[in-house]
């Protein structure tokens, strides 16, 4: 019988390489009690020779060589426990045909509403509206607010962009059908000039703004003519009280009058939008299962570019395909930077070859049969969303103390929002009883809220 083979990621921190395979050969053996950990249906492994994830991508509209993951990925994961809804189906070839057809760039609507930015006035309702994702912090953070962004987008129909800068480029594909000329990426001419410099103080920041009077949050009040063009949104682990209101109901009602929303995060902050009363019948229509959100939304936007794809598939052949089972083990230690890459200790963010050689660890943990990742750490929550995989979870030490039960089994595969919201909305608390049942605190780390069933 062909063992089981062990894939060990070790992202930063003070131990040396021994120390991390004695610590590794100790892990193989353990894992044995955490096979059976995640849930299977009768579609895991027929389903994952499906090109197209049940429907979840659009059949045509692409360029095959352009972008080798999107239809060779399916061979390589072992579990596709959700179908994609239908009505999830049809919201996103809407949205498809909404960006591509009428509203992306290179359109005229879409020539029109960067007219009416430039001008700093607000004169009427915009038929395209645009969410504007500025990628922050690290690798799986971005990842994690990207996928969070655009489920904001649907919800609000919305059209995504996205500002990368030079360290997030050749990382994914397209990831939506069109010709040549169709992309995803915020055009250079974009009149809102270097978007990185937006933060918590920015003058256009809905909190400010809010502060400032010149959004009064009241949604009677405030319409299309007098909202400004575009409105920043800090939804970062640092903001301020006021900038929490845009997961209140009301709040949300203003924002849909602004042509222009900017949204700068590090937080995964799908839980706190199923908070929101305007919001709840169209999530539960979209994802009857509430843990498959991060699960499939992961799967349609995320292709690995050719790049990084080369650099998976080869090792992936080289050293995990003869294994009859594959044990994923991924070992965060919180002494460095976010998502530390292969062997090198820590990542540096601002470097692209860093980024793509952490991209494609987070690919290969995701084709594992099994997993055990690091509690708190966002390239372990991504690895395991797109596994579709509750992973067994290492409970980080507090104040140098390793915890009575050092390993858990999570029972949702959905990301933890690390710091959800506690504005009052309307003198009532953001999240209500009505949907605390599937929002509750997250077993890596009680502060912050994720998704259950």
């Amino acid at each position: 019988m062909m063992a089981p083979l062990l894939l060990v990621l070790v992202l930063g921190g003070w131990a040396g390489a021994s120390t991390v395979w004695q610590s590794a050969t100790w892990l193989t053996s353990m894992t044995s009690g955490f096979t059976n950990a995640s849930h299977h249906s009768a579609t895991d492994a027929a389903n994952g020779a499906d090109e197209l994830f049940g429907g979840l991508l659009a059949a045509g509209g692409f360029d095959r060589g352009a972008c080798l993951s999107r239809h060779e990925s399916p061979r390589y994961y072992k579990h596709s426990p959700f179908a994609p809804s239908p009505y999830l189906l049809q919201k996103l070839r809407d949205y498809e045909a909404r960006r591509a057809r009428r509203c992306g760039p290179g359109t005229p609507l879409y020539a029109k509403s960067v007219e009416q930015l430039r001008s700093g006035h607000s004169s009427e309702v915009m038929e395209c509206n645009y969410v504007v994702f500025i990628p922050y912090n690290g690798l799986g953070n971005r990842m994690l607010t990207l996928l969070s962004s655009f489920l904001y987008a649907l919800l609000t129909e919305r059209v995504l962009l996205v500002d990368f800068p030079g360290d997030f480029t050749d990382l994914f594909c397209e990831p939506f059908p069109g010709d040549a000329t169709t992309t995803w990426l915020l055009p250079s001419d974009f009149p809102v000039v270097d978007l990185l410099r937006l933060g918590v103080h920015s003058n256009q920041s809905y909190g400010n703004l809010l502060g400032a009077k010149k959004i009064t949050g009241d949604p009677a009040k405030d319409t299309p003519v007098s909202v400004p063009p575009y409105v920043y949104l800090h939804l970062a682990h640092n903001l301020q009280r006021a900038d929490e209101r845009f997961y209140c109901n009301d709040d949300q009602l203003v924002l849909r009058k602004v042509n222009w929303l900017l949204v700068q995060s590090d937080l995964y902050f799908v839980p706190s939008l199923y908070a929101i009363p305007e919001f709840q019948d169209e999530l539960r229509w979209l994802f009857p299962a509430k843990e498959s959100v991060t699960h499939l939304l992961g799967r349609y936007l995320l292709h690995p570019s050719n790049t990084v794809w080369g650099m998976v598939t080869r090792y992936y052949h080289s050293y995990l395909a003869p294994a009859a089972e594959r044990i994923g083990v991924q070992i965060r230690m919180f002494s460095w930077a976010s998502i530390p890459p292969s062997h090198e200790e820590r990542q540096d963010t601002g470097k692209r070859g860093h980024n793509q050689k952490a991209l494609a660890e987070i690919y290969l943990l995701s084709f594992s049969d099994v997993l055990l990742t690091t509690g708190v750490s966002t390239f372990g929550y991504m690895s395991s969303a797109l596994a579709g995989l509750r992973p067994a979870i290492l409970l980080s030490a507090a104040n140098h103390k390793v915890p009575e039960t050092p390993c858990a089994r999570i029972v949702s595969m959905e990301p933890c929002f690390h710091k959800p919201p506690t504005v009052q909305c309307q003198g009532k608390a953001a999240v209500n009883e009505n949907v605390t049942r599937h929002i509750k605190p997250c077993e890596d780390f009680p502060q912050g809220t994720k998704l259950f069933d």
